[in-house]
């Protein structure tokens, strides 16, 4: 492997970290504004979201092109193998096994706030698909609530709400 390759790698991590860490910023804004039901942030941040993502994966492909480049799989198994290979040869570039564990870590905290964020997203459907049955007279359940808040069989199948 040439001197300069593993060099080129580290360019691309550094600037990998750095969107990676500017998605987890939107993941943790998109948390606050789901919290707060910001219909008009989530729109920016889903905007910011895309446009950091399509950044991630052009630099993902470069990496990918930079490990068959060298004979290497692609992905994570590629990715272990040189890692493990060029910090064995060359001390001074450990600084690629810090820059790869740091994106791994970082990359599984944005994969587990994402996950928080879907299911906030999934709840929040949820009751806004519960409400429009309700105001429809569509109710699945068994039971609704009075006007005094006691539980009590659902015997009505027409609207709520005339128009």
């Amino acid at each position: 492997m040439e001197s300069q390759k593993p060099y080129k790698l580290i360019a691309i991590f550094q600037d990998l970290l750095k969107d990676i860490n500017n998605l987890y910023q939107f993941l943790l804004r998109e948390a606050d504004a789901l919290d707060t039901r910001s219909s008009g942030n989530l729109q920016s941040i889903a905007r910011d979201k895309e446009r950091v993502i399509s950044r991630i994966n052009l630099l993902t492909q470069q990496q990918n092109s930079f490990l068959k480049t060298i004979n290497l799989p692609d992905g994570d198994n590629g990715l272990r193998q040189l890692v493990d290979k060029v910090s064995k040869s060359d001390p001074q570039l450990a600084e690629l096994k810090t820059f790869w564990m740091k994106i791994s870590e970082r990359l599984a905290k944005c994969r587990h706030l994402n996950e928080q964020n879907g299911a906030r997203i999934e709840l929040l459907n949820c009751h806004a698909q519960r409400s429009l049955e309700i105001l429809k007279g569509q109710s699945h359940l068994p039971y609704t609530y009075g006007p005094t808040g006691m539980k009590q069989k659902d015997q009505s199948n027409h609207s709520t709400v005339s128009v």
